[in-house]
């Protein structure tokens, strides 16, 4: 059954075996998985745990199934830093196993101009890496600051006429549905996060997860408010096609039992697919 946006799962934390959830998906035909730098003591996944060899292996056997790779630095990544460790070894790994995206949280801490400067230095990193930077917001970013991080970013100099920077293809905000229902001014209402999100900030990728709007709780879908009342999916797959969106959803989550992931992505599908043919 194909559907507009591949859609995939993510190593986790809770996952008893580092490489669990990668199985999983493969296993469960899964189109799309997400390799997140998360490792604490003797669980997660860690970049660095994948050598070239594996690299390789996992690249080829990507490109066999026609599984759609991203990556998502550690939480550590630093995008003020021109010197950051994680953020260069997320670009690495991704280049390494041909994915074209990699995930890293908005600079919360980072004086802002120097968030842009990081952006704009980093987005030239990547491109020549052939990968895109996705600017994820936290339960604490405003789409404002967002908005203000990519104008910073890629504004024309004074006196240069307004033009597309290049580097701007190198960058774009990653959605994430889940900590975008728990900011203060937008609590149970992430699309009208999303609809603040400028329409001239490039969307890359999307983070799909639920809560009841007081934890970051990563509900797998239709399991939280969705269960009951999914219109808040449909009018966010409304949102993306309107956007025309290119990027896969990701289900950032390792429920018990895993087979919710398989359920949430065959309704996912059947909404898409309803909603097109509708």
């Amino acid at each position: 059954m194909n559907s507009p946006y591949p859609i995939g799962n993510q190593t986790a934390l809770a996952a008893s075996r580092p490489l669990e959830p990668f199985r999983f998906g493969l296993r469960h035909r899964f189109d799309a998985f997400e390799w997140f730098e998360d490792q604490r003591e003797d669980r997660g996944f860690a970049f660095a745990a994948c050598d070239a060899a594996c690299r390789r292996r996992l690249r080829d056997l990507g490109r066999r199934r026609g599984v759609v790779y991203t990556v998502h630095a550690a939480l550590s990544a630093n995008l003020a830093d021109p010197d950051d460790k994680a953020l260069g070894d997320a670009i690495g790994f991704a280049r390494d196993l041909g994915a074209g995206i990699v995930v890293l949280h908005f600079p919360l801490e980072a004086d802002p101009s120097e968030a842009a400067a990081g952006l704009t230095e980093w987005a030239e990193r990547a491109g020549e890496a052939q990968v895109a930077l996705a600017v994820e917001n936290t339960p604490a970013t405003s789409p404002q600051a967002l908005n203000a991080l990519f104008e910073r970013a890629f504004a024309p100099a004074p006196g240069i006429a307004p033009a597309p920077n290049p580097l701007a293809a190198h960058a774009g905000v990653c959605f994430d549905m889940g900590h975008a229902n728990l900011h203060p001014d937008f609590r149970h209402d992430y699309i009208g996060y999303l609809d603040r999100i400028a329409p001239h900030v490039p969307l890359r990728h999307v983070h799909v997860h639920e809560n009841h709007g007081d934890a970051d709780s990563h509900l797998t879908l239709f399991t939280g408010p969705a269960a009951t009342d999914p219109t808040g999916i449909h009018l966010l797959l409304e949102r993306l096609h309107r956007r025309a969106y290119r990027g896969v959803l990701i289900m950032e989550q390792w429920p018990t039992p895993p087979t919710l992931l398989t359920r949430a992505r065959d309704r996912l599908r059947r909404i898409m697919l309803d909603d097109h043919h509708g």
